[in-house]
């Protein structure tokens, strides 16, 4: 469970009550929603637990750009996926810019840094809580930017 600037969500003396456990409190207040589930989720496997963590790695994405814009891609959008129906109806955009317009962003590598360090605190707290070791945690590449930004445009 996220907390945002010191603040835990109301439901967590409810689930103190029910005295199985105390929730673990994330730091998620780096994040635009402040919601655990925008840098992790809990996936089912065949293990001791059963069950693996994802978490984002704004580090792997970072490089993955970096080695897409020095392999020729740069001029390749860096956001590709289509619109879901939901976000259509919301009126969102996805941005338009290239892979090498968004290495430029302003503070782009620091916003990486920062994000991958808040992460890595988080993952901290889960396996001194839960136990879990690096071997059940899988990473994947995905980055962060300011949501208000001006450097992520959307067409038109």
């Amino acid at each position: 469970m996220g907390a945002w600037d010191g603040r835990a969500p109301l439901m967590v003396d409810f689930l103190k009550a029910q005295e199985v456990q105390d929730p673990l409190i994330l730091d998620t207040s780096w994040l635009y929603v402040g919601h655990v589930d925008e840098f992790l989720q809990f996936l089912p496997a065949c293990n001791e637990r059963g069950w693996i963590l994802m978490v984002a790695d704004p580090l792997k994405g970072l490089d993955l750009l970096r080695k897409a814009s020095k392999a020729g891609h740069g001029n390749v959008k860096a956001v590709s996926r289509s619109l879901r129906v939901e976000e259509k109806k919301q009126e969102l955009c996805l941005p338009a810019q290239t892979i090498q317009e968004a290495l430029k962003f302003k503070d782009f590598d620091a916003i990486q840094k920062n994000s991958a360090q808040r992460i890595e605190a988080n993952l901290n707290i889960l396996k001194r809580e839960t136990g879990i070791t690096d071997k059940d945690i899988f990473r994947v590449p995905m980055l962060f930017y300011y949501a208000e930004s001006d450097s992520w445009l959307c067409p038109g």
